[in-house]
């Protein structure tokens, strides 16, 4: 009992000098980093890489050191890019590890050990064993024999209708209802859209080859050589930024054929452009070619491009010219003028202009401008040019023919005073059969209205405003008035240069005279006498 009190205190010492020697001897090695291989069953197939430090699993910063066979990112996903074996490096701290990530090729199915079996029905049949020697995919397989006549024959088919495992091994038993074949093809095909492709071949003979793969059953007949091609529409005028559809009818053996593809193109880029439709789209000016091949035959047409016209100034305002208001006989006719202005007022030239009335029962306009007198009255003249129109007041007045009193016409000269009257016409007859003398002065710039025979007496009063023109519009520039009675010849001063005159003259009560003058112009003129209703003469001084 006592020897074994005394052994606590010794192990306890022992314990306490463990310990301080272990305080005193170095630490152990590192942890060391290192990355878990993956392997990926095909193209495309991603995978997330592993890293562990002392048995923990830790996420470094990854990297791969061939992206042609998979890429990876930085968290550590891994994507398939093509067949092969690629290193990969993470890095944790200073520590770094590498690893390989394998992308296994595609489906690789290969046949072995063809044999004929027998069912326990009697039914004899073919047992071959299948592996896939790549990664996953589809398969196919083909059963072909010779028949009576020689040729080879396909009679049965296999395709799996699921992706065949990495690493495929089974034994294949198919029965064939007492048909065996010479030989099985293996094909693979990866991925769907692919055409198959022959892996193995294994013959029932025990001939270490097969045959080349029959040839395919005749398909349709060749189809008839292309005679023609004609593109429509034919030669074309485009302007720079407009496009055009074309057409190709294709014709093979005389007949038109509507089952061959056209390729469209163009010799002139820089004129044209042309889409894989036959849209062609003008580029600059010149002269291109669309071209149109099918069946090895091309045909063509030709394209001109021009630079389209500048956009005309726009049309400010249109202005008739000739006189305002517009007088006229019945019967007739005179030309009127318009100028367009844009919108500083200055004039643009060439524009087309279009002429109208408003009341083609008083007067009519052609496109030349024409103006002629249909009717007694008043109406509107416009000229429209750009959207923009003027317009002027058009009288045309009917020819006295009952109790006319005159209707004068001469020349003014300025050197001369030349009275126009007749013996006949000196007088005229108002509407109650009073008889008034009348006649005009014209001279020496001059125009006068001698009332001295008058048989009754009345106060007139005639105002004289004077225009000019500016900037082809009429505006007035004076007025005056005069006051003067019945009995007394009165003359006034009027022509003087582009100036346009006016003169109204009234007594009491009502009308007696109106008249503008401009050289060449028309003078009107109203003479009632003691409130009768107007009777009016007109004088044309051109």
């Amino acid at each position: 009992m006592m020897s074994n009190l005394r052994a606590v205190p010794m192990i306890a010492s022992a314990l306490l000098l463990s310990a301080l020697v272990a305080c005193d001897s170095p630490t152990g090695p590192d942890p060391e980093l290192r990355v878990v291989d993956l392997t990926l069953e095909a193209v495309g197939d991603a995978g997330r890489l592993q890293a562990r430090l002392d048995g923990a699993e830790v996420e470094p910063t990854w990297e791969s050191l061939d992206a042609t066979i998979v890429s990876v990112t930085a968290a550590g996903q891994a994507t398939a890019v093509a067949p092969g074996t690629a290193t990969v490096r993470a890095r944790l701290g200073d520590r770094t590890a590498e690893g390989t990530v394998t992308v296994l090729p595609p489906v690789d199915v290969r046949l072995s050990e063809l044999a004929v079996v027998t069912d326990p029905s009697g039914n004899r049949g073919m047992r071959m064993r299948i592996r896939n020697l790549g990664g996953r995919g589809y398969y196919r397989l083909e059963f072909w024999r010779i028949g009576a006549d020689g040729r080879h024959e396909r009679f049965l088919h296999y395709a799996s209708d699921a992706e065949a495992p990495v690493g495929l091994d089974i034994i294949h038993a198919n029965y064939l209802s007492d048909e065996t074949a010479d030989w099985v093809l293996a094909y693979s095909r990866e991925p769907l859209s692919q055409e198959p492709v022959r892996t193995s071949c294994v013959r029932l003979d025990g001939q270490p080859t097969c045959p080349p793969d029959p040839p395919q059953e005749p398909g349709p007949q060749e189809p008839a050589a292309v005679d023609s091609v004609f593109v429509s529409p034919g030669a074309a005028v485009l302007q720079i930024g407009q496009a055009i559809q074309y057409t190709a009818r294709v014709f093979a053996g005389g007949v038109e054929v509507m089952d061959r593809p056209v390729a469209w193109s163009t010799p002139s880029p820089n004129v044209i452009s042309l889409t894989p439709g036959g849209v062609a789209l003008a580029l600059a000016s010149g002269y291109g070619e669309v071209h149109a091949t099918a069946g090895g035959v091309t045909g063509a047409v030709g394209l001109t491009v021009m630079t389209p016209e500048p956009e005309p100034e726009p049309v400010g305002n249109v202005v008739i010219l000739t006189g305002w208001p517009i007088r006229l006989w019945v019967g007739q006719t005179r030309p009127l003028h318009a100028v367009v202005l844009n919108s500083q007022g200055l004039p643009l030239e060439g524009r087309t202009v279009t002429w109208a009335v408003a009341n083609p029962t008083i007067a009519r306009v052609d496109t030349a401008g024409v103006i002629a007198g249909v009717g007694h009255g008043t109406t509107v003249v416009s000229a429209t040019s750009g959207g923009k129109t003027g317009y002027a007041s058009a009288r045309s007045f009917a020819r006295p023919v009952d109790r006319a009193g005159f209707v004068f016409a001469g020349t003014l000269s300025d050197t001369s005073t030349s009275q126009i009257a007749t013996s006949v016409d000196t007088t005229w007859v108002d509407e109650h059969g009073v008889e008034h003398p009348a006649y005009i002065t014209f001279g020496a710039g001059h125009l006068g209205l001698d009332w001295s025979g008058a048989t009754s007496s009345y106060e007139q009063r005639l105002t004289l405003t004077t225009y000019i023109t500016e900037n082809y519009m009429v505006k007035k520039v004076a007025e005056t008035e005069y006051v003067d009675t019945g009995t007394v010849a009165v003359l006034y001063d009027l022509f003087t240069g582009d100036h346009i005159y006016e003169l109204r003259s009234t007594v009491t009560p009502g009308l007696v005279y109106l008249g503008r003058y401009s050289l060449p112009g028309e003078l009107a003129v109203t003479q009632p006498i003691g409130g009768i209703a107007a009777q009016k003469y007109y004088f044309d001084l051109e």
